[in-house]
């Protein structure tokens, strides 16, 4: 089992790579991942997650894959959105930004 520390040596050691890859950032995400689970951290309480409307009007295929899940699901946007805010931050930032603007 990895501890916490090993965890952290090696998601520091990506986050100093120059010029990551998308194997990089994958690994990085997954590190992220287990280091929030050996922490206890699931980033959000399962009283606050979010829920979709059942009003929402289902318009895409993400919004049709994540209907009746929607619970489940947020789990796996949160390893997209770590992923993301690595290789991509701009994208990332515009994300959140329009999220807190909700």
């Amino acid at each position: 089992m990895l501890t916490l520390r090993e965890v952290e040596s090696a998601i520091a050691e990506y986050e100093n790579v120059k010029n990551p890859n998308a194997g990089i950032c994958s690994k990085l995400a997954d590190l992220y991942i287990v280091r929030s689970n050996l922490m206890g951290d699931t980033g959000y309480s399962q009283a606050s997650a979010p829920i979709m409307s059942a009003k929402l009007e289902v318009s895409s295929d993400f919004l049709r894959a994540v209907k009746g899940k929607e619970e489940s699901a947020w789990d796996i946007i949160d390893d997209l959105m770590d992923t993301l805010k690595v290789a991509y931050p701009r994208v990332y930032d515009s994300v959140m930004r329009k999220i807190g603007n909700l």
